[in-house]
């Protein structure tokens, strides 16, 4: 097996919105410094005796995962809540308190709203059955924002067709939705 090097797009600023296009949509705030959206993937070569050297068609992709690292600028319980949806959220008189219950959450979708670094035209960069995977780490800054940095990433969904990719990126060139360019 040979793992293929990572591609990746950089990104100027945007934001994210979580169940994008939904009902349940939440934006979960803008974001500072870009972000990455990396897609990976892993073949199998089949080298039968005698060959020379890599035949065609002999090649199968056994795994690809995609991932979004970004940085956060914004956060209020409900996206923290929705960023790790095994936690437990209880709201008592005057504060919430928000607890792990050891249980790994996944969000329908997860969308990243911006353009290609230096660019103007929008894209969305989309992650089906995504979860947070880096850690929880908050810097404690006085009279400072406190961005943090977060990483989702997109997983198969059991009861889906397994040939059916976990993400995908759009990116729009029509003239409608340019007009609606995000607002940063």
């Amino acid at each position: 097996m040979r793992f293929i090097q990572k591609k990746e797009l950089v990104l100027g600023p945007g934001k994210v919105i979580f169940n994008y296009g939904t009902n349940d949509a939440l934006d979960a705030g803008r974001t500072r410094g870009g972000g990455s959206y990396t897609v990976a993937f892993e073949y199998r070569h089949i080298a039968p005796d005698g060959a020379k050297g890599p035949i065609a068609k002999l090649k199968h992709l056994i795994r690809t995962s995609a991932a979004l690292e970004t940085t956060l600028l914004e956060g209020t319980p409900e996206t923290r809540q929705k960023m790790f949806p095994g936690v437990h959220v209880s709201t008592e008189k005057n504060y919430t308190t928000i607890q792990d219950n050891f249980k790994l959450g996944y969000i329908d979708n997860v969308v990243y709203l911006c353009a290609y670094k230096g660019k103007t035209n929008p894209i969305r960069l989309w992650l089906y059955n995504a979860c947070v995977t880096s850690s929880f780490n908050i810097s404690m800054v006085v009279d400072k924002e406190v961005p943090w940095p977060i990483t989702f990433e997109a997983s198969f969904h059991a009861d889906d067709n397994p040939e059916e990719s976990p993400f995908k990126a759009e990116h729009v060139r029509d003239t409608q939705w340019t007009k609606t360019r995000i607002l940063l």
